[in-house]
């Protein structure tokens, strides 16, 4: 490495200064207290932050040619709870397995997946897949290029872009005024009660049924789908098979000829 990591520990602990590729994991498994880690520029190839390290706020900085931020260049494990990345880039995949970490600014390359509660995206770019088992916050033009898969009770998706399919499998989840370039749907016998998709923009290019809800949520809170926009090639806006819902202040369009399925709303 041609770049250093500076940490400084909260606490009142001293700081320190790490050099070089061998002092990379030692600098992150050796902060133990809440600390701030600032990182040059260059590639490092840490593949995990360990439980003990908590309450952790990783930044990047760019060095060099404009967009060089600090890469990770491994398959990265997250098992410490409160570990937050600003501007970082990952190469590989992510993981994170403990509560209230987050993303901001920077990128994804590989999977991510979420299997603790409330972590955040925010001005993301995923190029592969999410898949969140817990609750998650996807907000303020987070880029999804991948499938997303939300899991998670009351995980919300807001003012972001989602290109590929979005499948949902929990209830109380929220999608609003974003971009969405294929189906939102549930399987048979899953329930997603509670589920509000407001104010976005449906507008795929390939024929596809906007927001399909499978058999399975209970009538117990009500889906919510208003004030969206539904055009591009959908054959159907809105198809629903179980669940008590409210539709209204839809736009509803489709750039399909009418013999190739126009659009509609199915219940």
């Amino acid at each position: 490495f041609n770049s250093d990591i500076f940490v400084d520990l909260g606490n009142n602990a001293s700081n320190d200064r790490y050099y070089g590729r061998l002092q990379v994991e030692r600098a992150f498994d050796e902060t133990l207290a809440t600390a701030t880690i600032t990182l040059d520029g260059g590639n490092f190839a840490l593949d995990s932050i360990s439980a003990d390290t908590d309450d952790l706020i990783v930044t990047c900085t760019e060095v060099g040619n404009p967009g060089n931020f600090s890469n990770f260049s491994s398959a990265l494990t997250i098992a410490g709870s409160n570990v937050d990345f600003t501007n970082c880039k990952f190469a590989s995949t992510v993981a994170v397995n403990d509560v209230n970490s987050s993303f901001t600014n920077g990128s994804i390359t590989g999977i991510a997946t979420v299997n603790a509660n409330e972590t955040t995206f925010d001005s993301v770019d995923l190029a592969s897949n999410l898949v969140a088992n817990n609750k998650v916050i996807i907000q303020n033009s987070t880029d999804i290029t991948g499938t997303l898969t939300l899991s998670g009770a009351n995980s919300s998706v807001n003012a972001s872009t989602l290109n590929s399919t979005t499948a949902l499998g929990a209830t109380g989840i929220t999608i609003q005024n974003s971009t969405i370039k294929n189906t939102v749907s549930s399987a048979d016998d899953t329930d997603v009660e509670g589920l509000t998709l407001a104010s976005n923009t449906f507008d795929g290019g390939a024929n596809h049924e906007a927001i399909s809800i499978g058999t399975g949520s209970s009538q117990n809170s009500t889906m919510t789908f208003n004030a969206n926009t539904f055009s591009g090639a959908i054959t159907k806006a809105i198809v629903l098979k179980s669940g008590t819902s409210t539709i209204y202040a839809n736009t509803i369009g489709s750039s399909l000829a009418a013999g190739a399925g126009t659009a509609n709303i199915g219940i």
